[in-house]
């Protein structure tokens, strides 16, 4: 059994950790590149007036939720953001989700509308 002395330096140890850990949580300690990296997503989300963007990384957790929700996801309900970026990216790669022609098909299209561009073969 603990002393009332060590009992009280425990909570005193307690209170001082949980203390330091508030302090450690303002975006002043994070380093300059991701304040900077956080200012322009947050600009960007501005100027698309809240919108999705078009990127899954521009999109908040509720707009990807939904759309894990069209492509069938299972689990995502207890997926946070990245986690649902990487399950809608790896459906949207397996084919689950229609999300348009496949990379070979992409590719060949590609091609044939750089051959129209320029008037001619690639050689």
């Amino acid at each position: 059994m603990a002393t009332t002395k060590q009992v009280q330096a425990a909570k005193r140890n307690v209170r001082k950790a949980q203390k330091a850990a508030r302090s450690q949580r303002t975006i002043t300690k994070l380093p300059a590149s991701t304040r900077r990296d956080l200012g322009r997503q947050a600009a960007k989300s501005r100027a698309r007036g809240g919108r999705a963007g078009h990127n899954l990384e521009d999109r908040n957790r509720t707009q990807l939720y939904e759309t894990a929700k069209r492509l069938g996801i299972a689990g995502r309900s207890k997926m946070g953001k990245w986690d649902l970026i990487h399950a809608i990216r790896r459906a949207r790669w397996e084919g689950g989700g229609g999300a348009g022609p496949s990379r070979r098909r992409r590719i060949a299209l590609a091609r044939s509308r750089w051959t129209r561009t320029r008037g001619g073969s690639r050689t």
